[in-house]
C-alpha cells in the first residue's frame, strides 16, 4: 500500500500502488465477517459503499450470498432493490467494476459461497456474466443470473428498443447451464428489447 511505500522510500510514488484496487461492498443488514483475521461487522448505510483495499483480507461465512452488481450506484442504494432478495438470507453486495481494479475477480475465485449476478437485462450484460464472471466461479456452490419472476412483464413496459441495436455483437451468446437465463436470452433476441437494472428499483 502507499503508506508502506512511504515508510520505506523517500518518494511515495516511487512504486506504483493502485489505491482503488480492492472490493467495494454493501450490506442490507448487519453482517459479521472476518477482516484481516479479526471478527468485524459491516453495517448498512444508504448511499454509501465500503471500500476494502486489496492488501486486506475479507472472509465471509458459507451461508452468505454474494451478489455481484454491475453499477456501483445500485450497490450504494441497494435498499431500493431489496424487494428482489429474500429477507431470510444474508447478502454481501459487491460492485463489479473494471475501473482501476481487478482484485474482485481474484476474490471471487477463492469463495465457495452462492453467487448471484445482478446486471442489466441485455445481451451485453449477460455476456459479461457468462464470459467474464462465470469462469471465476469454479469454487462456488452455485451461481445464477438474477431474473425476477415478473421480468418479462416489466421489460415489455419499460424496455428500450433503441439500445438493442448496440447488442448485435453478442447475438451468438447462449447459456448451456441455466435454462432461465437461456429463456431470457431468447426473449431479448425475439423482442429486440433491453432493460437496465435501475428500472427494477422500488420507488
Amino acid at each position: 500500500s502507499r503508506d508502506e511505500i512511504a515508510a520505506n522510500y523517500s518518494d511515495a510514488k516511487r512504486i506504483e500502488s493502485k489505491s482503488f484496487n480492492g472490493l467495494m461492498v454493501r450490506v442490507l443488514d448487519k453482517l459479521e465477517v472476518k477482516y484481516d483475521g479479526k471478527k468485524q461487522y459491516f453495517y448498512p448505510m444508504e448511499g454509501t459503499g465500503l471500500f476494502l483495499h486489496y492488501t486486506s483480507k475479507l472472509e465471509i461465512d458459507n451461508d452468505v450470498i454474494v451478489v455481484g452488481v454491475e453499477n456501483p450506484q445500485v450497490v450504494w442504494y441497494i435498499d431500493k432493490y431489496k424487494h428482489l432478495f429474500s429477507q431470510n438470507e444474508k447478502y454481501l453486495f459487491l460492485s463489479i467494476s473494471e475501473y482501476k481494479t481487478n482484485y474482485q475477480y481474484q476474490w471471487l475465485k477463492n469463495i465457495s459461497n452462492e453467487y448471484i449476478h445482478f446486471g442489466d437485462f441485455d445481451l451485453a450484460g449477460i455476456n459479461i456474466y457468462l464470459n467474464t464472471i462465470v469462469p471465476k466461479l469454479k469454487n462456488c456452490k452455485s451461481y445464477s443470473y438474477l431474473i425476477p419472476d415478473d421480468i418479462y412483464t416489466i421489460m415489455k413496459e419499460k424496455s428500450y428498443k433503441k439500445d438493442y441495436s448496440n447488442q448485435v455483437r453478442y447475438l451468438n451468446i447462449e447459456s448451456q447451464d441455466e435454462s432461465k437465463l437461456q429463456e431470457l436470452i431468447s426473449f431479448i433476441k425475439h423482442n429486440k428489447i433491453t432493460l437496465e437494472q435501475e428500472k427494477l428499483k422500488m420507488l
